[in-house]
């Protein structure tokens, strides 16, 4: 039996500081994919998460259901009526696709919404409620601020490793295939989180560049043990 993989995500880098507020029209300019024809239109062969993930079910015999996908430019919080919209057609989409064997959520991890600071682990709460115990890999950028609710509910968490950001679809695709793995029981993943005093500058963030480049390859010996 062929194991169905969900792919879904809301994506927007928040910048509370900024006047103004980020509306649905901000999302639909940019980015708005409702249901699976329309994801597939917006995203096969593009080297984005979605991309990555549509293309990674294709190579391991998975049957991709792409339900849900919005995103905007930086900006400020995301206002509340269109965060509740767009929320609300992620959740039906997903219903609709249901039973799923595992679930792809594609999100930033810097995501604010008017009257929710920590909209994405709410999000991935109602997600969690929808499918029920099924296994579910979170991809992050690698600026995200993730809340606990990221941390603590999903069974997956892959940020980009690289900044310049090249790698997203990359990395999704290492989201589907540890989700076959765990489907298939052969693998147990743990997710665990640590927040360290630490803010450094965009400018030293290269990750082809020291000190991020030696930081990077001693984390790349670390995985590969």
């Amino acid at each position: 039996m062929t194991l169905r993989l969900g792919i879904a995500g809301i994506w927007h880098e928040t910048s509370t500081f900024v006047p103004g507020e980020t509306t649905l029209a901000d999302f639909e300019a940019y980015g708005l994919a409702d249901g699976p024809e329309a994801m597939r239109r917006l995203f096969e062969g593009t080297a984005t998460e979605v991309g990555g993930a549509l293309e990674a079910c294709a190579a391991l015999g998975l049957e991709a259901v792409p339900c849900f996908w919005a995103g905007a430019v930086p900006g400020p919080t995301v206002a509340a009526r269109a965060w509740a919209e767009l929320r609300g057609r992620l959740l039906r989409q997903l219903e609709r696709a249901l039973p799923l064997d595992g679930l792809v959520l594609a999100l930033h991890g810097a995501l604010v919404a008017a009257g929710s600071d920590d909209a994405e682990s709410e999000l991935l709460a109602a997600v969690r409620e929808r499918v029920g115990s099924i296994p579910i890999a979170v991809v992050l950028d690698l600026h995200g601020n993730p809340g606990d609710g990221l941390i603590e509910g999903s069974d997956i968490l892959l940020a980009y490793n690289t900044y310049p950001h090249v790698d997203a679809a990359e990395r999704a695709a290492a989201a589907v295939g540890l989700l076959a793995e765990t489907i298939e029981g052969s693998l147990a993943p743990v997710v665990a989180g640590r927040r360290v005093p630490v803010l450094s500058c965009p400018l030293a963030q290269a990750t082809d560049a020291e000190p991020m480049a030696g930081l990077l390859r001693s984390a790349r010996r670390l995985e590969a043990r």
